[in-house]
Order: structure tokens, then C-alpha cells, then sequence
């Protein structure tokens, strides 16, 4: 799977580990008013995990698409991850930007995972979600999901979706869906997984 699978929403492009809560959404969160893609991601970004504070050598690099919004490619020469150290590893993504209010969403739809394209893998259709935000030094931060709290949404019927062997899928409808995170999204989206920080 990937990074934003291993951060537990859909942060960007590494392998996961198996027993971590996958959220995924059949339309982007943020777009109900329109899609506006964010050109401040556009560049080339160094990942920083928030757990160990390790920048390691993960990188992220967005691009404009032809059709629209924009085209993420993950590099990672990390030991974890591969085993042969003069190979890399790579993952490509969709990038749809949504905003609601005063929270940012990425969703990101894997287009290829280790070069193989991800309609051959078993990920989750759709789009990873995460919220993040711009800081003062010119980072971006990225925040996952709490599990329990859309667990419970979804139990409540505060929000349309469906939970299976580790897997949250939101299915409700684009409106339905901004209405729901215009208030949950820092309560649900409150976990800070990476930092992005500009390349020199």
C-alpha cells in the first residue's frame, strides 16, 4: 500500500503496516462549492515524520495535471522500505484539493504503487483524505483521522459510510459530506502525521 494508507487516511506513498485503519471516500470532501486546485503545493517537499521527527529520505514532488488539479509523485530511498539500497521506491498520485470553510482537504487517488498501476492492487477504491495546513515557515502539515470519532459518526448516522475489516469507507454525497466535516474536520482530522517542508 502507501503513505497515505500507512498514515491511516490516505498521508503520501510509503508501504503500510497491515493493522492500520484505512479511511477512504467515494468523492473528495471540500468540493461541494467547486473545485479549486491549490497551487501552493506545487514544488518539491521533504517529508518529516511527526513521530520520530526523522526527515529520512522521503520526498514529494507535485506537479499540475493535463486534465486538472494536480499529480504527486513519492520517492523514498528509506531502508525500511526497500531492501536493495541503491533502488528507490515510488508511488503516483491524483491530487483533488477541497476546502471547507477554514479546513483544507488533500484526497488523493493512487494512480501507481512501485510502478504497477493501482487498479491491479487491493486498495480501496476512491480517495484518501487528509486535512492539512499551511504554517508560518512555509511547511505544510498533514492530519489523519481519529478512528473511533468517524467510527462513531457513521454509527450514529451522523455521516453516510460503512466500516469492514479496518477499512472506513464515506459514501455520502458531496454536499452531505461538506456539511458533515464543516465541523468535524479538526476533531476528525486531528492526529498531525508529516510535516512537508520546502526543498532548498
Amino acid at each position: 500500500m502507501n503513505l497515505f494508507v500507512r498514515a491511516c487516511v490516505f498521508a503520501i506513498a510509503l508501504p503500510v503496516v497491515s493493522a492500520c485503519t484505512v479511511l477512504s471516500t467515494e468523492t473528495p470532501i471540500g468540493i461541494s462549492s467547486g473545485v479549486s486546485t491549490d497551487a501552493r503545493l506545487l514544488g518539491g517537499w521533504k517529508l518529516v515524520s511527526a513521530d520520530t521527527g526523522d526527515t529520512g529520505k522521503n520526498y514529494v514532488f507535485v506537479e499540475p495535471r493535463e486534465m486538472g488539479g494536480l499529480h504527486a509523485t513519492i520517492i523514498s530511498w528509506e531502508p525500511l522500505y526497500i531492501l536493495d539500497p541503491k533502488e528507490h521506491y515510488r508511488s503516483t498520485f491524483e491530487i483533488v484539493t477541497g476546502r471547507i470553510n477554514a479546513y483544507r482537504f488533500i484526497n488523493a487517488r493512487p494512480l501507481l504503487e512501485k510502478d504497477q498501476p493501482a487498479s491491479e492492487l487491493t486498495l480501496p477504491k476512491g480517495y484518501f483524505p487528509i486535512r492539512y495546513s499551511f504554517q508560518p515557515n512555509g511547511s505544510i502539515q498533514f492530519f489523519g483521522e481519529i478512528e473511533g470519532t468517524i467510527i462513531a459518526a457513521i454509527e450514529n448516522g451522523e455521516v453516510r459510510g460503512t466500516t469492514n475489516d479496518g477499512n472506513i469507507r464515506l459514501m455520502a454525497e458531496s454536499q452531505s459530506l461538506d456539511a458533515y466535516f464543516a465541523e468535524a474536520a479538526p476533531s476528525v482530522f486531528s492526529t498531525l502525521l508529516w510535516t512537508l517542508e520546502p526543498l532548498d
